[in-house]
């Protein structure tokens, strides 16, 4: 399944920086699937239910935008695609 998920600007306004969980990205990403989840630079984790996981590669506009706003760099609303096998 190809998601188009939007990083929107109220995503920004409140995510965390440095924090895999509660950044921008997650917080988009938890919207659209409805469960939590956690971003790195390489990999996204969905946790679907108790006990289950799915793994993705993090998408390379995700990883741009982590490296800005972690330093405070100014941050702007994107879409992106997450590419989910299955859920």
């Amino acid at each position: 399944m190809k998601a188009v998920i939007a990083v929107t600007a109220e995503d920004i306004s409140n995510g965390k920086q440095n924090t895999c969980t509660g950044c921008p990205i997650s917080l988009a990403i938890e919207r659209f699937f409805g469960c939590a989840a956690t971003v790195g630079s390489m990999f996204t984790r969905l946790y679907i239910g108790t006990g289950t996981e799915q793994v993705v590669k993090t998408p390379s506009e995700c990883v741009s935008f982590i490296e800005r706003y972690d330093v405070g760099a100014p941050s702007y609303p994107f879409e992106f695609t997450l590419d989910v096998p299955s859920l």
